[in-house]
């Protein structure tokens, strides 16, 4: 039987809100490696005019 948010009540089987949060971390995970690659963009930018 099939519990809230399409789960199985005996957490025999990978439940769905497990691969939900996977999906989640995998969004955030990307999110902050844009993120950091623009911060350091950012900062590499100004350096390499003065050395051009």
């Amino acid at each position: 039987m099939t519990g809230v948010y399409g789960y199985k009540d005996n957490n025999h089987n990978v439940t769905a809100l497990h691969k939900l949060e996977n999906l989640l971390n995998e969004l955030l995970k990307d999110g902050a490696q844009q993120l950091l690659a623009q911060a350091i963009e950012a900062e590499v930018n100004p350096c390499s005019i003065l050395f051009t």
